[in-house]
């Protein structure tokens, strides 16, 4: 039998969000990425907007293939939500690097070899001097990582809102922050986890006590609308989230709240596209200037079209990319949701809204063209709605039997993701993403093999796969902190 007292599985006080969420933000500082594609072209919007006040990315454009051609210049093709939030932090570093007389951030082509300065762009390299890695790695820290942080937070305190015991609640929040792709895609300048922490925060805000305040209402549809400009699909979830607050809203008309909130960062999304693209509803993706990419958005809309039931099986399944082959503790969500749904029986609204979310960032994944995420660690486009899922997981944690494979589960995912971090996330398209790049590289030595990657254990000295040790100390410190000694109720 489950432990008595919500979803069971420890008594006690809950861990603090306030430490989770410390020690993750610490986690992901330890790492810092190398330039690719995507995080250039975000950055790049950061600087000239900054540097330039310009929205195109003409002097920049030559370090990324990500980008818009419209007009004779060059923009962005990403949504420009994260570019945005980084705005104050590297205003704040590029007037200091000015007053300083410090080198600013810099990105040139070149024919020669530069080891990890350079990153193959177009039929070249790109060499990146060291402001400009500092500078990209302080945008994602302030944005990425920091989010990240929030997430893991707010999930711990929003899983003992739902009546779940202590223990469950933060083997579900790991799971979530350091077993899933939320681990590296939080050391990167990339939108995935700045959605999910938005989406979630919106999602938190509303399932949140007997009524809905105005305030409440209001912030959860700015949430909704900020995760929309910063990852276009989210508006999916935004509008699921907006259909729970209708249903919640205790007069009709307070629903104009989360309207209100929703309207400010779509308006700011629409403003950026007319200036950018000529139209409000226009993106840079309908002006991609790689001729692959462009074919690829032309199919559906914006690239996404019905359902492909084969890519579902293999974003899920498969080992190139697929999600529960990387972080098989997310399998536990699956009977997690059914006693959810048995043990709540009278607010089964909640874990509705959570399995449509994820419902559908899965179609919507399985539909659209690159669905592979393209040189990722796994369907990254899923990000979003791995907090939603996971948010099941605790459901299960209660029985003894359930925690015991739960755990070794939870210890093989944190395992895969913290390597696959340390080694590079931009992983190649390959037969097995673990056996033929993460471990491949890890046991060679080869950590990180991504050119321009480091963490803090190489950076003090530590050789290879050494290097995670001060991260492996941290976290055994943390966990003490965390889980203190307390009986738990056998199942």
């Amino acid at each position: 039998m489950p432990e008595p007292g919500g979803a069971g599985g420890g008594a006690g006080a809950p861990p603090s969000g306030h430490l989770f969420g410390t020690l993750l933000l610490a986690t992901y500082a330890y790492f810092i990425a190398a330039p690719s594609w995507n995080e250039n072209s975000r950055f790049d919007l950061t600087r000239s907007m900054v540097e330039r006040g310009r929205l195109n990315i003409d002097p920049y454009a030559h370090n990324t293939g990500d980008k818009a051609t419209r007009n004779g210049h060059s923009y962005s093709d990403k949504a420009p939500g994260v570019s945005f939030l980084a705005l104050p932090v590297y205003a704040a570093a590029f007037s200091y690097s000015r007053l300083a007389g410090a080198e600013a951030p810099a990105s040139v082509l070149s024919d020669r070899e530069q080891g990890d300065a350079a990153l193959p762009v177009e039929d070249g390299k790109v060499l990146f001097n060291l402001a400009f890695r500092r500078s990209l790695y302080l945008c994602s820290l302030a944005t990425s990582g920091l989010a990240g942080a929030i997430l893991g937070a707010v999930f711990l305190t929003t899983a003992g809102g739902l009546g779940v015991a202590p223990r469950p609640a933060l083997t579900s929040a790991i799971a979530l922050a350091v077993g899933s792709l939320v681990l590296p895609y939080a050391t990167m300048f990339f939108g995935h986890v700045v959605c999910a922490a938005m989406l979630f925060g919106a999602f938190a805000l509303l399932v949140r006590g007997p009524t809905l305040s105005r305030a409440h209402l209001a912030i959860a549809g700015a949430l909704a609308g900020a995760a929309t400009a910063t990852e276009l699909p989210a508006a999916g979830a935004a509008a699921l989230l907006g259909a729970y607050a209708w249903s919640r809203a205790t007069r009709r008309r307070d629903i104009l709240a989360f309207l209100g909130g929703i309207a400010l960062p779509l308006a700011l999304l629409g403003s950026y596209n007319a200036a950018a693209f000529g139209h409000p509803l226009r993106t840079g993706y309908a002006f991609v200037s790689r001729p692959e990419f462009a074919a690829g958005m032309s199919r559906g809309l914006l690239g996404v079209g019905l359902p492909d039931p084969v890519a579902l099986g293999l974003l899920l399944f498969g080992r190139s990319r697929g999600l529960l082959y990387l972080s098989p503790v997310l399998v536990l969500a699956v009977p997690g949701f059914y006693l959810w749904f048995r043990d709540r029986p009278a607010d089964r609204r909640k874990p509705a809204l959570a399995l449509a979310i994820v419902a559908f960032y899965l179609l919507f994944n399985s539909g659209f063209y690159m669905w592979t995420g393209g040189a990722a660690l796994g369907p990254r486009h899923f990000i979003p709605a791995l907090p939603f899922l996971c948010l099941a997981i605790p459901f299960v944690l209660r029985y003894r039997m359930a925690l015991a494979l739960g755990l070794a589960l939870l210890a093989l995912s944190v395992v895969n993701q913290t390597v696959a971090t340390a080694v590079g996330a931009n992983a190649p398209l390959v037969p097995d993403v673990l056996r033929d790049h993460v471990y491949l590289h890890f046991f060679r030595g080869e950590v990180p093999f991504v050119p321009g990657a480091t963490n803090l254990g190489l950076l003090l000295g530590l050789p290879g796969g050494w290097s995670l040790l001060p991260l492996a100390g941290l976290w055994a410190l943390g966990l003490r902190v965390l889980l203190p000694s307390r009986e738990v109720s056998a199942a």
